[in-house]
C-alpha cells in the first residue's frame, strides 16, 4: 500500500542476455552493459567451454562465476521514486494547511507573480514528501469531495497513532471521511478521507506486515 523505492542497473545493452549455463546473468541486472574488449573476448569463447581469453583471465573467470567484474567501467544504479504534486486553488493556505497536518515545513518553493505557488516542496525532516502548485481548478476539487470513491489516494504512512490521529482530525475539517480509523490485515490503525482541497488520503501506521 505505501510507496516503494526500486534499485535498477543502468547501462547500454541487451537487457535479455543471458547464458543458458548460467555463466553469466543479465547484463541489466550487473551493469554489464557495453563492457567491452573483455567482455567481448568472453563473448568468443562457447557455452560448454570457457577458458579465459588472452590479455583477460581474471575478467573471465568472474562471468563464469556470475559476477562480471571490469574495474575500469562505472556502474551506476538508479533509485527509482514516486512523486506526487498537489495541484490546488489557493496553494499558500493549501501549503498551511498540511505542514500543520503532517507537522511538515515548506521547502525549496518558487512563485508566480501573484504570489502563489508555482512549485512549493514540504519536507519532513530533511525529506521531500510531496509538492503544491497552484491550479484554478475547481470542478476536480468538487468531483473528488462528492465521489464515493475517487480513482486514486496518496498513501502517507504516519509514525505512530498520535500523529495519524492528528492527521485525520485535520484533514476532515472541510473534507469527507470515505473510512474512518479503524483496522486492515496490514495495519493497526488506518483511514481514508478526502480533504478541503480534493485531495484523497490513506493516512495509516505501518507495522511488520506486507504495505
Amino acid at each position: 500500500m505505501s510507496s516503494r523505492s526500486i534499485a535498477s542497473g543502468t547501462g547500454v545493452g541487451d537487457p535479455g542476455y543471458s547464458r543458458q549455463k548460467g555463466h553469466l546473468a543479465s547484463e541489466a541486472a550487473f551493469g554489464f552493459a557495453n563492457a567491452g574488449p573483455a567482455a567481448r573476448a568472453c563473448e568468443q569463447q562457447t557455452d560448454e567451454i570457457r577458458q579465459p581469453a588472452a590479455g583477460f583471465p581474471e575478467q573471465c573467470s568472474a562471468a563464469r562465476n556470475g559476477i562480471p567484474q571490469f574495474p575500469h567501467l562505472e556502474t551506476k544504479f538508479h533509485m527509482m521514486t514516486l512523486g506526487a504534486t498537489l495541484y490546488v486553488q489557493d496553494s499558500k493556505s493549501a501549503a498551511a494547511f498540511y505542514c500543520q497536518a503532517f507537522n511538515m515545513t515548506v521547502g525549496y518553493n518558487a512563485l508566480h507573480p501573484d504570489g502563489t505557488y508555482l512549485h512549493a516542496e514540504l519536507e519532513k525532516d530533511g525529506h521531500s514528501i510531496f509538492a503544491v502548485s497552484e491550479s484554478p481548478d475547481t470542478a476536480t476539487r468538487k468531483a473528488m469531495l462528492a465521489a464515493d470513491q475517487p480513482t486514486m489516494s496518496l498513501g502517507l504512512s504516519l509514525a505512530d497513532n498520535d500523529a495519524l490521529q492528528h492527521a485525520y482530525e485535520s484533514l476532515i475539517e472541510g473534507g469527507r471521511v470515505l473510512r474512518p480509523i479503524g483496522s486492515l490485515p496490514w495495519s493497526p490503525r488506518a483511514a481514508d478521507v478526502v480533504d478541503r482541497y480534493g485531495v484523497c488520503w490513506y493516512l495509516y501506521v505501518s507495522q511488520h506486515r506486507p504495505d
